[in-house]
C-alpha cells in the first residue's frame, strides 16, 4: 500500500512537473511569436497610442538623431502636435525639424524610464533635446490607478517587479503574471479588433443619443475619462462626479521622494548621449488648480526645481496666469484641438528656441 501510495505521490508530481513545463513553453512561443508579428504595442485593451512607440522605433531606425522627443502623459499629448511645432521651428531657424511626441495617456513618471531604456537603445541614438512632463500628476508618486497599473503591466522591469513583491505582492504578482503572457493575449485578442472598434463607434453612438449615460457609470466606477467624453459633460452631477475623479488623482501629492534617483537616471542616460533635459509643466485651469490641497501644488515645484538643479536639468513653467485662457480649454486640465497653433508657437519660443541644441 505504501508502494502504491509512493507510486502516486511520484506520478503526480511529474504530472504537475509536465504541466508547469508545457505551461511555460506556451507562454515562451506565445510571447516569441507575438513579437514576430509586431504585437508588442497592438493589443485591444491597451490604448491604441501605444503603437506610435513602435512607428518611431521604425521611423528612427535609419540611426539618424531625432530633434526633439517628448514623454509624458495626456497633457503633453494634448498639448504637442509635432507637425505645428516642427513648422515653428522650421520658420524660425530656417532648417527641417523632426519631432516626435510620444506621451501616453495616463502614464507616471516610471514609463519615461522604461521609454527611454526601451526606445534608444542599441543603434538609435539620444535626442537633441528630450523633454519630461513636469505635471504633477505625472510625478504623483501616491497615485494607485489605472495609470500605475498600465505602467505595472506594460513597462516595469523584471527588478522592479520582483522589489514590489514584499510592499506591494498583490500588484506584482498580478503585473508578471500579465507580462509572463502578454503574447497569448495579444494573439487570442486579434480577432477581437473588428469587433472592438464596431462597440466603439457603438458606444460614441448611444452616448450622442442618451446624455452620455456610459460616462457617468465610469464616473461612478471612478474610471478615467478621456477627452471627448469630457467634451459630452452637461449635466451638473455628472460634472461634479468626473470633478471628484479629477481631485482623487492629486490628492494625497507626493513628488520626488521616491521618483528623484528615477529623475537623475532619466538625465544621466540622456546627457551621456548629448541630449539637453527639459521638465515641462504644462498650463491647467484656475478649477484644476483648486483641487490641490493647500501648499502642495508648490511643494510639488520646489521638488522639481531642486532636482532640476541637482541633475543639470531646465525646468519651464508654462502653467502660470498668461496661459490659463479658458478659451483653450477641453475640459479641466487638457488643451483642446484649437489651442494647437498657440501651444506650438509657446512651446517654440519657452522651451525650444532656448535651447543651444536646437540651434
Amino acid at each position: 500500500m505504501d508502494s502504491d501510495s509512493a507510486a502516486a505521490a511520484r506520478g503526480h508530481r511529474r504530472a504537475m512537473l509536465r504541466t508547469a513545463l508545457g505551461c511555460g513553453a506556451a507562454l515562451l512561443a506565445g510571447n516569441l511569436l507575438a513579437g514576430a508579428l509586431g504585437l508588442r504595442w497592438e493589443t485591444p485593451g491597451t490604448r491604441p497610442q501605444l503603437q506610435k512607440l513602435a512607428a518611431f522605433r521604425r521611423g528612427a531606425g535609419s540611426g539618424r538623431r531625432v530633434d526633439v522627443v517628448f514623454l509624458g502623459s495626456s497633457h503633453t499629448k494634448t498639448a504637442v502636435v509635432p507637425e505645428l511645432l516642427e513648422a515653428e521651428l522650421e520658420q524660425a531657424l530656417g532648417r527641417p525639424f523632426e519631432v516626435w511626441n510620444l506621451a501616453v495617456a495616463a502614464a507616471v513618471a516610471p514609463m519615461a524610464e522604461a521609454l527611454q531604456l526601451e526606445l534608444f537603445a542599441g543603434p538609435l541614438q539620444a535626442p537633441r533635446v528630450l523633454v519630461i512632463e513636469a505635471d504633477p500628476l505625472f510625478w504623483n508618486e501616491a497615485r494607485d490607478d489605472h495609470g500605475t497599473e498600465q505602467y505595472w503591466r506594460w513597462f516595469a522591469p523584471a527588478k522592479a517587479i520582483a522589489t514590489a513583491v514584499a510592499a506591494q505582492p498583490w500588484t506584482a504578482l498580478q503585473a508578471a503574471a500579465r507580462r509572463a503572457g502578454w503574447g497569448l493575449e495579444a494573439l487570442w485578442q486579434q480577432p477581437l479588433y473588428a469587433l472592438d472598434a464596431r462597440l466603439s463607434r457603438m458606444r460614441v453612438q448611444y452616448q450622442r443619443g442618451h446624455g452620455s449615460r456610459w460616462n457617468r457609470t465610469k464616473a461612478a466606477r471612478g474610471a478615467a475619462q478621456d477627452d471627448e467624453e469630457w467634451r459630452e459633460v452637461s449635466d451638473p452631477a455628472e460634472a461634479a462626479a468626473l470633478l471628484e475623479t479629477r481631485r482623487q488623482l492629486v490628492r494625497p501629492l507626493r513628488t520626488l521622494q521616491e521618483w528623484r534617483p528615477l529623475l537623475g537616471r532619466i538625465a544621466a542616460r540622456a546627457q551621456a548621449g548629448g541630449a539637453e533635459v527639459v521638465l515641462l509643466n504644462q498650463p491647467v485651469t484656475e478649477t484644476f488648480m483648486a483641487l490641490y490641497e493647500p501648499g502642495a501644488y508648490a511643494a510639488h515645484l520646489a521638488a522639481l526645481e531642486s532636482a532640476a538643479a541637482e541633475f543639470g536639468i531646465r525646468l519651464v513653467d508654462l502653467n502660470v496666469a498668461a496661459f490659463r485662457d479658458p478659451g483653450e480649454f477641453a475640459n479641466l486640465d487638457h488643451l483642446s484641438a484649437a489651442a494647437a497653433p498657440a501651444s506650438a508657437r509657446r512651446l517654440a519660443l519657452e522651451v525650444l528656441l532656448p535651447s543651444p541644441q536646437v540651434r
